[in-house]
């Protein structure tokens, strides 16, 4: 895995969008920067973006999100085995988290994307898969972070051989295990289906003898039933003519029975034809009496319809509109001068709002000058702390060269012998540094001071304004009021004068009554004769009614008749209106009735004896040659159980034919089970793979201790027997346990075993490309500090491809790297920023 690109959005101290880190053509990179600045921070984005978690942070990742926003975000692009791939990671602090990891079809900008893994444990997966190395793996070989350093050198032995199985890609004979224990497993099954076939078979061999004989047994009884068939189907057509008979009788009865509810009674008839003459007499009577109300009452509209009557008509809906309006009019005149006191009260209030908000305004600008006075100061001692923490880091240098010389050796700063070595001086740069954080702290809380006075100077200046315009506002709507209300007052006066010339003096509610009681005089005339019209009109309606009523009677009485006259096929035609027609017929229906249904219960009777004779006939038949049912049935069913055991015969011999391959196939199972099986037991971690870690642990202890060693001064090595316990050379070859170490030491030992596994990668193709390393230097001496850069510079230098990333504090280990990304804290918000080497440095051509 080669890291390409880093972007970082919102993630822990690096706020915004702009934090881009770009890894391309860097071998040897250095993160530096003051404590807080953010150095730990680009690794555990990188563990973060491929793993979903971080040296420090298993759980809990929602507090890598920038304490000022709700989302983060991180995405890292590398290369493994010749292919680009980006992870992305998208935190929320509310709502579930995004994570993707796409494969690219190039490492341009914008390249497409041919394949995408979605979900957080999928694209775990995913990228263990690709690394080889699960979480665990990665921190104890590729990603040393502050304090576990030396993870892999403690680890428990299979947790080690875990780290070194993915490293070097032996857990393909996990997957190759794996795939012979499932090839095992299918053989055996395949075993026990042709088993199964194979006992099968051999029952089928049983069930053929049986089987040919009841075909043998099947092919007699038919024939014997062929030569019967005749007598058999005669006596069956007697029957059915019989029965055929029987039913059509049966159902022309059953279709009378169902309908003798429809035939009318004669007395009913006769009923309805009296009732019809008197429904008629009644109808004429009624709509005389209509013609003579709807005379009267033409005549009592049509002295509505007089000229004089409209004409006082439209005088009085002419002054009842002009009251209508007097009526509203006054309620607009007494809208507006309420309208006009509310416009008073608000012009009052707003002029008592003027005036505190003009001397809050004062108040804020006083306050913002004091604050911007205090800023000036905190400011101008934030810049003496930091000249006086650089006084204090040159004296240090200067002490540094101090412990170096002797009287008589070469300066490195001016190149001339040194007579007399200067004496130490006590370094100053820890007070500088405290001293400049407080100046810092003090800068950044007067410059908070400063945003709040000039937040509460523009709120009081706007207020101010807010309060001036809405006066202004008052007393424009003031005057509009007052204007507004003398207009409508004048609309009033002008509607009351135009009133008392229409109507007269006096109470003009009173006149117009008057004017409406001499015109309703006339409309009840009109009132009263549509009232008798009605009357007349109603009586009629009824008369009318039960003629009709009585004529459908009559009608539905001839169609009644008529229906079930065509149900006998018998009687003449009838006029639709002759009620003695229509009795006549009724009581020549009722005696064909009678005759046809006699005639059907005695044809009835002697069909169903034919069918008794008929049956008993062919029941002795049958029990003659041994037919249950019809001879048909019989002869379908023998003849079914004929066919099928032909055709049992014929499947059967087909199945026989095939056993000897059956038995072939299940000899070559067996031998595929077998070893299959052999292998699945011979590639267990106990066996092969330990066989080949155990080689593995030899050879990366042995290329550690050259390595331990050197950095060691030539005092510690590691066992052979790949423990990774610790020889001292110095305590003739004593063995320590790892953990007895000191820090500088247990750091120098881990240094040499990575140094070991990245050598071992690089001789065979591995697929570790990138080291990252965070801290640890503090520990060490400068002797054994030079042996470590030296260790770290040859790391870079054995693959061409390699990317090693230091993060460190010591001046010594930055003076050393060329390629460094140099990050600082925001004076105000404390927030990393990049100051230089985010992006690739340009490579010599």
């Amino acid at each position: 895995m080669r890291p390409l690109e880093l972007r970082l959005r919102n993630f822990r101290s690096f706020y915004g969008e702009g934090s881009t880190f770009d890894f391309r053509g860097r071998r040897l990179i250095g993160v530096v920067g003051p404590i807080g600045s953010g150095k730990s921070t680009i690794l555990d984005a990188i563990a973060f973006a491929l793993y979903g978690r971080t040296p420090r942070i298993s759980l809990g990742t929602k507090s890598l999100i920038h304490q000022r926003t709700d989302n983060a975000a991180v995405s890292l692009r590398f290369e493994v085995d010749g292919e680009v791939w980006e992870a992305v990671r998208n935190l929320r602090r509310k709502g579930a988290s995004q994570h993707a990891l796409y494969r690219l079809a190039d490492d341009a900008p914008e390249a497409d994307k041919i394949d995408q893994v979605l979900l957080e444990r999928k694209v775990n997966r995913k990228v263990e898969e690709l690394l080889g190395l699960d979480y665990q793996g990665f921190g104890r070989s590729v990603l040393l972070a502050q304090g576990r350093f030396a993870e892999f050198l403690e680890a428990r032995p299979g947790e080690r051989d875990e780290v070194l199985k993915g490293v070097f890609g032996h857990e393909r004979i996990d997957a190759v295990r794996e795939l012979a224990k499932r090839n095992a497993a299918t053989a055996r099954h395949e075993i026990e289906k042709l088993d199964i076939r194979l006992g099968n078979a051999r029952k089928v061999e049983e069930a053929l003898v049986e089987r040919r004989k009841e075909l043998a047994e099947a092919a007699t009884r038919f024939e014997s039933l062929e030569v019967v068939r005749p007598a058999f189907e005669e006596l069956a057509g007697l029957s059915r003519a019989a029965a055929e008979s029987r039913g059509k009788a049966k159902t022309r009865l059953e279709e009378l029975h169902s309908r003798a509810e429809e035939l009318p009674n004669q007395d009913a008839g006769d009923r309805d034809a009296a009732l019809a003459g008197q429904a008629r007499d009644q109808l004429a009577e009624a709509e005389k009496g209509l013609t003579e109300a709807e005379g009267q009452l033409a005549e009592a509209e049509r002295a509505v319809a007089s000229e004089e009557f409209v004409e006082r008509e439209q005088h009085w809906r002419r002054a009842s509109e002009l009251i209508v309006r007097i009526d509203g009019q006054a309620e607009a005149a007494n809208r507006a001068a309420v309208r006009a006191v509310k416009a008073s009260d608000a012009v009052g209030g707003c002029e008592k709002k003027v005036g505190p908000d003009s001397e809050a305004l004062k108040s804020a600008c006083s306050d913002l000058e004091d604050v911007e006075t205090e800023s000036q100061q905190t400011e101008s001692a934030l810049r003496r702390a930091e000249e006086r923490l650089e006084e204090a880091h040159h004296a240090d240098m200067a002490g540094s060269l101090r412990g170096r010389l002797s009287a008589g050796d070469d300066c490195p700063v001016c190149e001339q012998p040194v007579h007399e070595v200067p004496e130490q001086t006590e370094s100053d740069a820890v007070g500088a540094q405290t001293a400049l954080e407080e100046a810092r702290s003090q800068n950044k809380g007067a410059g908070k001071r400063l945003l709040v006075a000039k937040g509460r100077m523009e709120r009081a200046k706007a207020a101010l304004e807010a309060s001036s315009a809405r006066l202004e506002e008052a007393r424009l709507q003031l005057s509009e009021a007052r204007k507004h209300e003398g207009e409508q007052q004048q609309r009033l006066d002008r509607l009351r004068e135009e009133i008392l010339g229409f109507l007269g003096k006096g109470d003009p509610a009173e006149l117009l009554a008057a004017e409406r009681a001499a015109l309703d005089v006339f409309q009840g005339k009109v009132t009263e004769a549509r009232k008798v019209r009605e009357g007349a009109l109603r009586k009629r309606d009824q008369a009318a009614a039960r003629e009709q009523r009585a004529r459908r009677r009559l009608s539905d009485l001839r169609t009644r008749i008529g229906a079930l006259a065509a149900l006998l096929q018998t009687g003449p035609e009838i006029p639709k209106d002759d009620p003695e027609a229509i009795r006549l017929a009724l009581a020549a229906l009722h005696a064909e009735w009678n005759r046809i249904e006699s005639d059907l219960k005695r044809t009835i009777e002697e069909q169903q004896a034919e069918i008794e004779a008929a049956a008993g006939r062919l029941e002795e038949l049958r029990a003659e040659h041994g037919v249950s049912g019809s001879i048909v049935e019989s002869m379908a069913a023998v003849k079914a159980r004929r066919d099928q055991a032909a055709k049992d015969i014929e499947r059967g011999e087909e199945q026989l034919a095939g056993v000897e391959e059956l038995e072939q196939e299940r000899r070559w199972r067996g031998e595929q089970k077998r070893l299959n099986s052999r292998l699945a037991s011979d590639l267990t971690n106990a066996r092969f793979i330990r066989f080949l870690l155990d080689e593995e642990r030899a050879v990366l202890a042995g290329l550690g201790s050259e390595h331990f060693e050197r950095l060691s001064s030539g005092r510690y090595r590691f066992t052979e027997d790949g423990e990774f316990s610790v020889v001292d050379l110095n305590a003739a070859e004593a063995v320590r346990r790892a953990d007895s170490l000191s820090g500088g030491e247990t750091f120098l030992a881990s240094l040499g075993l990575a140094l070991g596994l990245a050598e071992m990668v690089g001789r065979r193709g591995g697929r570790l490309d990138a080291f990252f390393l965070d801290e640890g230097f503090g520990a060490l001496d400068p002797e054994h500090l030079d042996l470590a850069m030296e260790g770290i510079e040859s790391l870079v230098s054995a693959r061409e491809q390699r990317l090693v990333v230091v993060v460190s504090h010591v001046p010594e280990v930055q003076n050393r790297i060329e390629d460094l990304i140099v990050l600082d804290n925001a004076p105000v918000t404390g927030d990393s920023k990049v100051v230089s080497g985010g992006a690739a440095r340009p490579q010599p051509s």
